[in-house]
């Protein structure tokens, strides 16, 4: 039967539905809305307002990240105190990367402390220096306190020689760390008995390894810089911290 001659069934179809008919009338008998009446914001501007939300202004993206020094005003306290300092980069609060490598470091008071091309700053006189980080046209400072920049401060065998002697591998196994030690000269491997390595270098060998009376001829020191053969070969210089810390622990009579 053709629906659409037969106004009895009022079931005519809408041309936008199989199931209305001309007049717009659906099978139910009520009016048909119109598509666009249906939908009155189209497809393309929803989709076009989603992408907008969703992407970020293109002014906040490019902005460059911010720069944060670690730790955040150090504090330098003693003539021989050194501090690291990291640079790195952050973006609401998120971690970015470290570009301390990339950095150029100066000090704004360099009578007060200095900072080298790597970051590291010594003391130079008490008071408060401020250190600047710059890369590419982005600059970041922090101050950092200098104490008892001048104060003479006692070596330690214990916490100051013994490091001096592991950095230098002076007491790892292939060295005088070996079980037998290494020409009649035996550490305690890594230096984990202090007591025992203090009695080999100021009692054993009659004394020759430390001389108080005249530190710069201390075996120690001779064969560490390479000044006599020594079969390890130089270990420090002797214009080195590590010369230094030896020498003047020697020279306060060995404590």
């Amino acid at each position: 039967m053709n629906m659409t001659e037969n106004p009895s069934h009022n079931c005519q179809r809408h041309p936008c539905s199989p199931f209305t008919g001309a007049s717009g009338w659906s099978i139910l008998g009520r009016p048909r809305m119109k598509f666009r009446d249906h939908l009155p914001i189209s497809l393309l501007s929803i989709a076009l307002l989603s992408i907008s939300l969703a992407i970020p202004p293109l002014a906040h993206a490019a902005e460059p990240p911010e720069l944060t020094i670690l730790p955040p005003q150090p504090v330098l306290s003693g003539p021989h105190a050194v501090q690291q300092l990291v640079v790195e980069q952050m973006r609401g609060g998120q971690f970015l990367g470290d570009v301390t490598g990339k950095v150029k470091f100066a000090s704004l008071n360099p009578e007060v402390a200095l900072v080298s091309l790597a970051g590291i700053v010594t003391p130079v006189a008490d008071g408060t220096a401020m250190i600047r980080a710059e890369i590419d046209g982005r600059l970041v400072e922090t101050p950092v306190a200098v104490k008892s920049a001048n104060a003479a401060e006692q070596w330690s065998f214990r916490h100051d020689v013994q490091a001096v002697l592991t950095k230098s591998g002076c007491n790892m196994g292939a060295c005088h760390g070996a079980q037998a030690g290494k020409k009649g000269f035996k550490l305690a491997l890594r230096g984990y008995d202090s007591p025992m390595d203090y009695n080999t270098l100021t009692r054993q060998s009659k004394g020759r390894r430390v001389s108080l009376a005249d530190p710069a001829h201390s075996l120690i020191l001779l064969k560490a810089t390479g000044t006599i053969p020594h079969g390890g070969g130089a270990r420090f210089d002797d214009d080195s911290l590590e010369y230094r810390i030896v020498s003047e622990w020697i020279a306060e009579g060995a404590p």
